[in-house]
């Protein structure tokens, strides 16, 4: 499914999210993953994850994360989308942060 059929709406947001990663990723986080050390955690690519409000959205905001209400799939999927298509790196970080942080989302009430 492309963008186009989304409702516009959600087309429109998704095109943002999709465009905001991959911009991030290639600009900002491909330099620092680069330096990470092959089988080792890049805590400055998760620190700089957290910096550009990427990692707080995996969680709601009642929780300490941004996202008002649930999380949605959809929205880090494009998430993921986006960083991958500048950084495999990053997106790998955000989906290992994402496979962590469901139990305690799930879990936390």
């Amino acid at each position: 499914m492309g963008t186009e059929d989304l409702p516009v709406q959600m087309a429109s947001q998704a095109r943002e999210i999709l465009h905001d990663m991959r911009t991030i990723a290639a600009e900002k986080l491909a330099p620092i993953a680069a330096e990470g050390t092959p089988g080792h955690v890049n805590r400055p690519l998760l620190r700089a994850l957290s910096e550009h409000g990427i990692l707080p959205r995996l969680f709601p905001r009642e929780l300490g994360g941004s996202e008002e209400g649930e999380v949605s799939a959809a929205i880090l999927c494009l998430l993921r989308e986006g960083l991958a298509q500048g950084s495999t790196e990053a997106e790998t970080a955000l989906a290992l942060q994402g496979l962590g942080s469901y139990p305690i989302v799930r879990d936390a009430n």
